[in-house]
């Protein structure tokens, strides 16, 4: 089991670690500095738990299949992932140090939200998940402690993707144990599930409830013996009927009574005339015909460009789920990294 201190060179001096930032049900995360650029970033690894466990192997390979597909995905308001390294047999994942607040902060300090502010903060980050659902990812513990506030422009910027899974509409799917009580939905708590962008409505919409009341909303399973949902509304009576109810119907306890997609639940809150999303459009005009390309550093690093054809190397690892080949360290690739 491996845990990173103060000091430690990473990927064969290129990082530096600065401090262990926090631990997840999934990750722990430390902040570092590229000695290169002088830039501070952000790098995960699973934890220590999971480092323990039998299956230890096979999560790491879905822990970097998931990185890859991260660091296809460029939107505003979701974290970027940079790159994966790897460091005696741990691999991590850099993402951008973003300079800010976490809302759960946020609202700890300011009380309950303006509903005109909550809603700028859920609209960029709904934005988000449309995103990521277009890439055929859930985020699954969305909550305002996984959402920061850029500290120049006050943008709100969707983080922590540890509990990322790919998902297919209609198939069943094993959900992990980790999840969040009062933003995690029914299906989360049940072993075998179907899930889709719906259960990411749910974890939005308790979010939502969260910055408007500063209560936590009760946790599914407990809803599920019978124990009703206050109404947001209850605890914050400056709180519209429109956004009440939206709030409501997000949470729906079970998945067919919820809004399906992100798109239905905004346009539910909002009150906005169906259209499409234009970063939606925009990436998918832009990436026409474009196939991932795996290119490594010198040191033998991870990162990812986009080319009209996939790089194909003598040696080449692949990982289970996602159809991309990674060049062997110390080969040459089409790509090299900078």
């Amino acid at each position: 089991m491996k845990l990173w201190q103060p000091d430690q060179p990473l990927d064969n001096g290129r990082f530096i670690v600065q401090k262990f930032i926090a631990r997840g049900g999934y990750g722990a995360t430390y902040s570092a500095i590229e000695l290169r650029t002088n830039k501070l970033v952000v790098i995960k690894t699973l934890n220590l738990e999971l480092q323990s466990k039998p299956d230890f192997p096979q999560q790491q390979v879905k822990f970097v299949n998931e990185g890859l597909r991260l660091a296809q995905c460029s939107h505003p308001n979701v974290v970027k992932v940079h790159e994966l390294i790897q460091e005696d047999g741990l691999w991590g994942m850099v993402m951008e140090y973003i300079d800010g607040e976490d809302l759960g902060n946020y609202v700890s300090e300011h009380g309950k939200l303006p509903e005109d502010e909550a809603l700028q903060y859920i609209t960029q980050v709904g934005q988000a998940l449309e995103y990521v659902h277009s890439k055929g990812f859930l985020h699954r513990d969305v909550k305002p402690n996984n959402i920061i506030l850029r500290q120049e422009t006050k943008e709100a910027v969707l983080i922590d993707f540890g509990l990322t899974r790919e998902y297919s509409i209609g198939q069943l799917g094993s959900m992990t144990n980790a999840k969040t009580d009062g933003y995690a939905p029914i299906e989360q708590y049940e072993r075998k599930g179907e899930f889709a962008p719906y259960t990411d409505v749910y974890a939005l919409a308790a979010t939502l409830y969260s910055l408007l009341t500063q209560e936590i909303p009760f946790p599914a399973n407990f809803r599920k013996t019978g124990i009703p949902l206050p109404p947001p509304k209850q605890f914050n009576d400056k709180i519209s009927d429109r956004v009440n109810d939206a709030i409501l119907a997000g949470m729906a306890l079970e998945p067919s009574g919820r809004p399906q997609t992100v798109r239905e639940w905004l346009e539910l809150l909002l009150a906005i005339i169906d259209k499409p999303t234009p970063d939606l459009v925009e990436e998918e005009s832009s990436q026409e015909n474009l196939e991932p390309t795996i290119f490594v550093s010198p040191s033998g690093g991870i990162g990812i460009g986009e080319s009209k054809n996939s790089i194909v190397s003598k040696n080449l690892f692949v990982f289970e789920s996602v159809n991309l080949t990674i060049t062997a360290k110390g080969k040459s690739s089409i790509k090299r990294y900078k």
